[in-house]
């Protein structure tokens, strides 16, 4: 699965493309996704760190019986009481693209 950031930075465009499995999207909603995935393009993070961050927020909230995430939604719109996120395999690869604009 992919998930891709544009943001127009000083005449150019980057572009942040995210590689995930299934079990980031178990444990944060893509809202949560979209504003670390901000607040790391702004800071001028690496890769490596943004998908570091994602995957640590996403574990954290795997062990999280207060907080709902996009598995519980759904569990419980199924009818079962469950709270947190879900235990499974969480995987992110970061990579920037950039390219100069030419306006």
């Amino acid at each position: 699965m992919y998930l891709f950031m544009a943001l127009h930075m000083r005449k150019r465009l980057e572009v942040l493309q995210i590689r995930h499995l299934n079990g980031l999207f178990d444990n944060l909603f893509s809202n949560e996704i979209t504003a670390i995935v901000v607040h790391a393009i702004k800071a001028g993070l690496e890769p490596q760190v943004v998908a570091q961050s994602i995957v640590s927020i996403a574990r954290k909230r795997v062990e999280d019986t207060h907080h709902d995430t996009p598995f519980s939604t759904a569990a419980q719109n199924a009818c079962f009481e469950y709270h947190g996120g879900k235990l499974d395999d969480i995987t992110v690869v970061a990579s920037y693209i950039s390219s100069s604009c030419s306006k």
